[in-house]
């Protein structure tokens, strides 16, 4: 299993619960398109994100091109107000044993708190301890392959316009 986690691209500065994209963050939905159509980032199978708008218009461009459903999925909210922390964590922690399960290549677009409480939980040949994995700027990426439930962190980067 190959799986790409993806903050959802820049969002708009808004008092609304569910903001869309900013101008930058629907050029940094299109040009991933792009490094997925040039074959800069493989071309994945599946294609899910959270509900909220903004991380569904960040793979609407690539759903399209590939002309694929977009999945999306209440797994990859970020922490709920209603939900407590463990329960949070459980959420991310189940979503994860889904995600093992799975074959192909997977591209998931969530929320900075659901990437900080994955990190946290997955088995990993990676030290995420480091600074440079805490902070992660809008359509920042982790590519990962999955084997024997360890998971190996081929690469972290972030699709730039």
């Amino acid at each position: 299993m190959q799986f790409y986690l993806f903050r959802h691209a820049d969002k708009e500065r808004s008092i609304s619960a569910d903001p869309p994209l900013s101008l930058r963050g629907l050029k940094q939905a299109q040009k991933l398109r792009e490094l997925v159509e040039t074959g800069k980032i493989i071309r994945p199978m599946t294609l899910i994100s959270s509900p909220k708008i903004r991380a569904q218009q960040t793979l609407q461009p690539l759903a399209q091109w590939m002309n694929v459903r977009l999945q999306t999925s209440p797994d990859y909210l970020e922490r709920q107000h209603h939900e407590s922390g463990l329960d949070f964590q459980t959420r991310v922690k189940t979503s994860i044993s889904k995600i093992e399960k799975q074959n192909g290549i997977a591209f998931v677009v969530t929320h900075f708190d659901w990437i900080e409480e994955f990190l946290d939980s997955i088995s990993c040949d990676t030290d995420f301890n480091e600074g440079a994995f805490r902070s992660w700027s809008p359509a920042q990426f982790m590519d990962f392959e999955i084997k024997d439930g360890l998971w190996h962190l081929n690469h972290f980067g972030s699709v730039q316009i």
